[in-house]
């Protein structure tokens, strides 16, 4: 088919058209466009030529000219550099942004940029290896209930293999544990940090060990730049944690104090101002406190005491005042989607919809909670005996204080059935929860054994065993 003018105005047009619009909008105009202007350069071309079409031949002459200048059209087109950044808002309303809150509770949360630091010799090292040699094997962890093992990269610019060896025994590992989902890089010889070298690399090798999680031990040792100058600090955020957390791992850093413990971090004050969560530990008579001294989430809980005591030969870190804080309104949510049975696994997204059929409202800074209370008590009831489980159920259950929920008239069945792209399935039924104590509240419960880098959560303090510190 000869060219003509008339067709390169036309595709000129075509693209003028197609970047006046927008993204999905502007791509179904746009090739609708070249469809249109496409059936008229063929029909005009054939008047030129002389030339007869069947019905058939000339759809699918249309087709082929459309497809040249739709192929016109984009190679025309300059890329859009914030193409990839660019939220597709129909998946974003359909994700439960909510879901997946903690990947270590109440250290470490999932997907986020922490900041961690302490004065000398406060264990701030030995409690952060702790926590990721138990994500990474499934194990138990203060507020934690393991699972399936999750992959950790730690890079470490300070220990030596002898002192990694003597740490994980104390934990209780051996030669026969499964370590492999712990990535340790033990001094390594990274470009910096603070550089867009080190960053590309770092990344890269995150991605390649599928870690979801990585630590930076310590910043002032990973980085080029004089960490008193804010510049560096900005350029350790731009290269290195703005990479780790698009691709939507989550990360910490490890820093020293400065000379007044209060004031925060050694250095540039830019360093709380790049970061999800900044926490000081601090050493008390029992164990360490993690202290949030910034926090982007209200979830995040603010101080988290921890007991370290030893048994038989066997670090332990558990959890001091019996486990999660349960907000107001906790227990009350809870028994409502018991009553109108929310499956007891079901997602936040699941819940709100079984509550919006039954007029229920709840905040989810409370309805993530009231999952977990569910969570926690059926644990506890099937870890009963049969006397103490009659028991319990004859006694009046015990919820936190102060509840408070907005309800409508709620019908008694329940509604029928959530829409089919919610999961539903629905397990088999269990006891009512009950309570005995406060003190016994939210506890997680955690088989009494000692074994690799496990840890309880206990209302009580430790039991007669020697305490012991770093």
């Amino acid at each position: 088919m000869t060219d003509d003018p008339y067709g390169r105005q036309a595709a000129h047009d075509a693209v003028t058209d197609w970047q006046e619009r927008e993204a999905q909008q502007m791509a179904d105009k746009a090739w609708s466009a070249a469809r249109n202007i496409a059936a008229d350069h063929v029909a005009r071309q054939n008047r030129i030529d002389g030339v007869e079409m069947g019905e058939d031949e000339f759809a699918a002459a249309v087709e082929a000219e459309a497809q040249r200048l739709h192929d016109a059209i984009v190679g025309a087109l300059p890329p859009n550099p914030l193409a990839p950044y660019l939220i597709d808002w129909s998946e974003f309303w359909a994700t439960d942004h909510d879901e997946t809150e903690w990947l270590l509770e109440p250290l470490f949360a999932d997907g986020r940029s922490h900041a961690l630091y302490a004065g000398a010799k406060t264990g701030k090292s030995y409690l952060v290896l702790a926590a990721c040699a138990a994500l990474a094997t499934g194990q138990p962890f203060l507020q934690h209930q393991g699972g399936d093992p999750v992959h950790v990269l730690y890079l470490d610019y300070e220990m030596s293999p002898q002192d990694v060896r003597e740490r994980l025994e104390e934990f209780g590992y051996g030669p026969g544990d499964d370590l492999s989902h712990l990535h340790y890089a033990l001094l390594p010889s990274l470009p910096p940090l603070d550089t867009a070298a080190g960053g590309e690399e770092l990344l890269a090798g995150a991605q390649a060990c599928e870690a979801r999680f990585v630590v930076v031990d310590t910043t002032s040792r990973a980085i080029q730049g004089d960490e008193n100058d804010a510049d560096t600090i900005r350029a350790f955020y731009r290269h290195t944690g703005l990479r780790l957390k698009q691709a939507g791992i989550g990360w910490l850093r490890l820093d020293h104090a400065g000379k007044d413990v209060e004031k925060g971090q050694r250095g540039s004050s830019a360093k709380n101002d790049d970061v999800d969560v900044v926490a000081r530990v601090e050493r008390t008579d029992t164990g360490p406190r993690w202290i949030a001294t910034h926090r982007r989430m209200s979830w995040y809980p603010e101080v988290t005491d921890i007991a370290l005591v030893e048994r038989s030969g066997v670090m332990v870190f558990a959890n001091v005042g019996g486990g999660p804080v349960w907000p107001a309104g906790t227990g009350k949510l809870a028994e409502e989607l018991d009553r109108i049975g929310v499956p007891l696994e079901a997602s936040r997204k699941l819940a709100r919809w079984y509550m919006d059929q039954e007029g229920i409202k709840g905040q989810n800074k409370i309805l993530g909670p009231a999952l977990k209370w569910r969570r926690v008590e059926a644990q506890r009831v099937a870890d009963m005996d049969a006397e103490e489980l009659v028991r319990r159920l004859e006694s009046k259950a015990d919820r936190p204080a102060d509840r408070t929920l907005s309800t409508d008239a709620c019908g008694q069945d329940g509604p029928d059935g959530p829409p089919r792209n919610i999961k539903a399935d629905r397990p088999a039924d269990r006891g009512g929860p009950g309570s005995d104590a406060d003190a016994d509240r939210g506890r997680s419960l955690v088989e009494d054994r000692p074994g690799p880098a496990w840890s309880e959560s206990s209302a009580d303090d430790p039991d007669d065993t020697d305490e012991a510190w770093f």
